[in-house]
């Protein structure tokens, strides 16, 4: 039995390893952690060529992915879209502030308003 959900997070790499495919093209296994953490990470060839230059350790990103949990395995999480801290940025900064829609989805505690992680609080991933 296999359990799929899409979750956000917001997290840093902490370890890279690549495997060229049978098909001659390199994926990555990406350990990230967050304050709850740390889980593994796929990354498929499509997505890791365009994102390539994000996929270092010590890297902060915010990743789009579904969490996978089989029966007899420690549960990954399956990368669809990765965001680099200049592209969360640029997406707040076009955020409109006075945006009345509902705020769902996950909260993170920050030290201030002023921190970078507060800024990156309010990003939206379509």
């Amino acid at each position: 039995m296999c359990i799929r959900d899409r979750v956000n997070i917001l997290c840093i790499i902490t370890k890279v390893k690549l495997k060229v495919t049978k098909s001659n093209n390199t994926m990555a296994f990406v350990n990230v952690e967050d304050v709850t953490g740390s889980m593994e990470m796929i990354i498929f060839p499509n997505t890791l060529s365009e994102n390539s230059y994000k996929i270092k350790e010590g890297n902060i990103i915010v990743v789009k992915c579904n969490a996978d949990k089989r029966e007899d395995e420690e549960p990954k999480l399956i990368c669809e879209k990765i965001l680099s801290i200049d592209e969360t940025q640029n997406l707040i900064q076009g955020n409109s502030s006075n945006n009345k829609e509902e705020k769902r989805g996950l909260y993170i505690k920050v030290p201030s308003k002023k921190s970078k992680e507060y800024n990156l609080s309010l990003i939206h991933i379509s």
